[in-house]
């Protein structure tokens, strides 16, 4: 149950909780994006990283497609993929405070205490919540 929530609240902050990153301009693109996250709402992860595969192939400049990928694929346990879609989309979007998120939680796990520090950082400075922000600092106490 706490691992669905991780991603419902990490996808909420993707589609509502943060202001919109551009979706796609392709059709086809942002439609498979909206499916994708529906589907992962729907904890039908599996289907939901394919409909996140195919709107990141298809437009792959849209950091909102790279994060939800990121996202997914981390509830997934796939790791290396999580790490790459997240990666990609802070390049696209540096102020993604979800793809700062997901890469401080991925550094974290992974015993990267220097690039989550980094991570955790970024997202204190593009989250406009301030109980995330709070969660964030908690976070880079357990760091230090």
């Amino acid at each position: 149950m706490r691992r669905h929530w991780f991603l419902v609240c990490s996808l909420w902050m993707l589609t509502a909780g943060f202001p919109a990153v551009a979706v796609a301009d392709s059709p086809a693109a942002e439609d498979l994006l909206k499916q994708g996250i529906r589907l992962a709402n729907e904890a039908k992860y599996d289907q939901a990283l394919e409909k996140l595969r195919a709107a990141v192939s298809r437009k792959e400049s849209d950091a909102s497609a790279h994060v939800a990928l990121g996202m997914v694929s981390l509830q997934l346990k796939n790791y290396d993929e999580a790490r790459k879609a997240l990666e990609k989309a802070s390049e696209l979007d540096p102020a993604s405070p979800t793809a700062h998120y997901g890469l401080a939680m991925l550094y974290e796990k992974f015993n990267e205490g220097e690039r989550a520090r980094a991570s955790w950082k970024k997202f204190i400075e593009a989250s406009n919540d301030p109980k995330l922000r709070e969660m964030a600092e908690r976070h880079l106490d357990r760091l230090k």
